[in-house]
């Protein structure tokens, strides 16, 4: 084992037990749906960059909102995602735990054939984006978030699952509604996190249709939040549906509908049910 490899297998327990120690049952599903991923027969590469890709992500992500122990103080965030996307876009002489993941993960991409430079330099950019608005309780347009979402949804995540699952990239296209969808499913089920760290993902457009107040944003339980929440899962749901629709007429491999259906579909689906059932 190489002196980055064990420094990254010990970054790696470290986020280990910070996630299970703080939200065990939010994430252990999805860690658990890796371990399966890596251990399939000739997906050992593969699985690796997948599980160390989300852990970086998911280090980064914590470490914007606040949750990391290290705590960096709010006016500081920006600048610690600047210092990663420099590094992303020239991967010499890591400084931070961020980029030895990083660097591990893009030597195994090369292993791979594969490169994800501009996958990784979207969601960066979206995370960049949170850096800046954290704390502020900012009302932003739908078109703003969209852009930000769409950077981080679509051309990072979908752009970058579709290359690791060696599918055709124009397949992306193809899972924007699935995309989108799953985002509305993300900003209900973690509302009340990201208005505790000063996130507001209702559009201005929206706050304005549903007659939302400052009060109603520090109540979930609020009717014109509960409306949105409705709102919002009707339109998942429409999204799902046509997602559907397309998915039938179109060809993935095996793993990919997999991936698809138990990672991002179901979860999303019965989440709005719920909420519709409310």
């Amino acid at each position: 084992m190489t002196n980055l490899e064990e420094r990254v297998t010990e970054i790696r327990r470290d986020i280990y037990e910070h996630i299970f120690s703080t939200r065990r049952d939010k994430y252990k599903w999805f860690f658990r749906a890796l371990r399966i991923f890596r251990y399939m027969p000739g997906n050992k590469d593969r699985g690796e960059f997948l599980e160390t890709f989300y852990l970086l992500m998911r280090y980064i992500d914590d470490i914007v909102d606040g949750s990391h122990p290290r705590n960096l103080p709010i006016e500081l965030r920006p600048s610690y995602v600047e210092g990663r996307i420099k590094f992303a876009a020239d991967s010499k002489a890591p400084v931070d735990d961020a980029d030895f993941l990083m660097l591990h993960c893009f030597d195994l991409a090369e292993q791979l054939g594969l490169d994800f430079t501009q996958e990784t330099l979207d969601i960066l950019a979206s995370l960049h984006f949170d850096a800046l608005r954290i704390g502020k309780l900012r009302i932003y347009r739908a078109s703003e978030l969209s852009k930000n979402f769409y950077m981080l949804d679509i051309s990072g995540t979908t752009g970058l699952a579709l290359k690791l699952f060696r599918e055709d990239p124009r397949k992306r296209s193809w899972l924007e509604e699935l995309a989108i969808a799953s985002r509305i499913y993300y900003n209900l089920r973690d509302f009340e996190e990201d208005i505790q760290s000063g996130f507001i993902n209702i559009p201005y457009e929206d706050i304005n249709v549903h007659g939302i107040t400052k009060e109603d944003l520090e109540r979930v339980q609020s009717p014109r939040i509960k409306e949105w929440f409705r709102a919002q899962s009707n339109l998942g749901i429409e999204l799902l549906s046509k997602y559907r629709e397309i998915r039938a007429s179109e060809q993935f491999k095996l793993l990919t509908k997999l991936t698809l259906m138990f990672v991002y579909y179901r979860p999303a689906r019965r989440y709005f049910e719920r909420v519709l059932k409310a």
